[in-house]
């Protein structure tokens, strides 16, 4: 059970780390920092508009941008530390109750 909770917490992980960078990543590119027709970053754009978009499309529905600024993925990221924290809350509890 242990290795299932470490696996989950490290995809969470993993996934809260892709939202920071599509969050950088569009800024970078609001800013001009990044050249978005360069292939390296067209690619790079995409692959990770796709992995987080079917999450924050829902919040960015229900959440205004607040002066310009799209606050879902501060919203997500809020989202999915509950979500872990209970999850590892929930598993942690069953370990020690049959212990």
């Amino acid at each position: 059970m242990y290795a299932t909770l470490y696996l989950f917490n490290s995809i969470v992980e993993i996934y809260w780390s892709i939202i920071v960078a599509d969050a950088l990543l569009s800024w970078l590119i609001a800013l001009d920092v990044i050249n978005k027709s360069n292939r390296f970053v067209a690619v790079l754009t995409e692959a990770i508009y796709r992995l987080v978009d079917p999450v924050l499309k829902p919040i960015r529905y229900i959440l205004p941008e607040v002066r310009g600024i799209d606050i879902s993925p501060i919203a997500s990221l809020v989202m999915l530390s509950f979500v872990q924290h209970l999850v590892n809350e929930e598993v942690t509890n069953d370990l020690l109750a049959y212990r």
